[in-house]
């Protein structure tokens, strides 16, 4: 359901976001995670086009992910900016 919303509400893929954060794009499904079972299942349901990996899966496969750090790269690149933002805005 989050997937289809994100779709519906234009998020973008996980690879456009991380261009639009300027950040390094993957090159592949196999640069996104090196859990097998997880790149073989995201091969399979977005044809190997890594262009097509939706945000959500791909934030939460991404790796490596720091010691101690509970999420990936790129949410915490995210986190990093709103937390900013949120300091700022608030009096």
């Amino acid at each position: 359901m989050d997937i289809l919303r994100d779709r519906e509400r234009g998020v973008p893929r996980y690879n456009k976001f991380r261009r639009l954060l300027h950040m390094k794009p993957a090159k592949s499904i196999d640069h996104i995670t090196t859990n097998k079972e997880h790149v073989a299942a995201m091969k399979e349901v977005y044809g190997n086009d890594v262009e097509k990996v939706d945000l959500l899966i791909g934030c939460l496969a991404e790796e490596p992910r720091p010691d101690g750090f509970g999420f990936s790269d790129t949410q915490f690149a995210l986190f990093v900016i709103m937390a900013s933002r949120r300091i700022q805005a608030d009096r």
